[in-house]
């Protein structure tokens, strides 16, 4: 399985996701059934300029940003760099 494959199927705060480094998917919360991100388009100011976006189920996540409801991979890649979300409770309120 890709990286990107392990970090949709175990979603972490701080992970990021970018399509091309055009659209940027930042996970900001995750619990036993949801889960939170934060989309973006450059330039990027997050979570300034961020749009919150929630999931029901992490299934629901992994939809979102999948082709064919995941068995054909996903449209965004993990990357490398992790973001620092511990600052960022005040925008999930």
């Amino acid at each position: 399985m890709s990286a990107t494959g392990e970090a949709f199927a175990n979603p972490q705060p701080g992970q990021a996701f970018h399509e091309m480094y055009s659209f940027w998917v930042v996970v900001v919360h995750v619990d036993k059934a949801h889960v939170i991100v934060m989309e973006a388009s450059p330039p990027c100011t997050l979570p300034d300029d961020g749009k919150l976006r929630g999931f029901e189920t992490h299934d629901d996540f992994r939809r979102a940003y999948s082709y064919q409801g995941g068995k054909s991979g996903y449209w965004v890649r993990l990357s490398p760099k992790p973001v620092d979300v511990s600052g960022w409770s005040p925008v999930l309120r």
